[in-house]
């Protein structure tokens, strides 16, 4: 099976990804899988067990003349990614969404809350449990561990410069994708090689944003745990 891969979306989480994978997908010289996909990514435990080929037949479908990407927010949290993804493609494109690492704490933080995935603590003292490491339960603990964890960047980029030219990487910053979308769009079109004056209709639609009010957060802790 041909192992084609042009350009990965590995941004943050909670930095705009879903946004970027609809104005991405639209753009007609572009393809990406039929849904966004966040544990099917090169170096993930599915990808172990199921094998590169198996990745890449979610791929499938391009034509000729379109480019072909992907996105998840593991790509940068994953340590196995960055040389994996090498290996397979060398030369692929990568586009790195970021966002004040408080911010994303804290919109994780509401998400996480909402899912019924952490206990039902204000964000204050929710914090307070990841900072202070107090949280005996260890599946629980993970989630606690991850809020800072994938907030440390530093680490996360120095693991894909081990492997790739900075000329490979573009960098956005959430806060200009909700003040200048059709500029930032415009740079990514033209980071890929493609039409840079295309209008995607998911453009209008503001990056997707968590619940911080409490009723509502506990509305949603009543429903069964989605992981979208």
């Amino acid at each position: 099976m041909k192992h084609n891969l042009d350009f990965l979306v590995i941004g943050v989480q909670k930095s705009a990804t879903t946004w970027l994978y609809n104005c991405l997908k639209e753009h007609p010289e572009l393809h990406l899988s039929a849904k966004k996909r966040e544990v099917e990514y090169i170096g993930g435990d599915l990808y172990e067990a199921k094998g590169v080929d198996w990745y890449f037949s979610l791929l499938q479908g391009a034509k000729d003349y379109q480019k072909v990407g992907d996105v998840s927010v593991e790509y940068i949290f994953d340590p196995r990614s960055p040389e994996r993804t090498h290996h397979y493609v060398p030369n692929v494109k990568l586009i790195i969404s970021l966002r004040n690492p408080i911010d994303r704490a804290i919109s994780a933080y509401y998400w996480q809350l909402r899912k019924g995935i952490l206990p039902n603590l204000s964000v204050e003292n929710g914090l307070r449990m990841a900072l202070e490491e107090n949280c005996q339960n260890p599946s629980t603990r993970k989630y606690y561990d991850e809020l800072l964890a994938r907030g440390f960047y530093d680490t996360q980029l120095q693991r894909y410069l081990q492997y790739v030219k900075i000329e490979q990487m573009m960098f956005i910053l959430y806060e200009y994708i909700e003040n200048q979308p059709q500029a930032v769009l415009q740079k990514i079109y033209k980071f890929l090689g493609v039409n840079p004056d295309y209008t995607p209709v998911s453009m209008k639609q503001e990056p997707k944003r968590n619940t911080y009010l409490p009723f509502l957060v506990a509305l949603e802790r009543m429903a069964p745990v989605r992981f979208v």
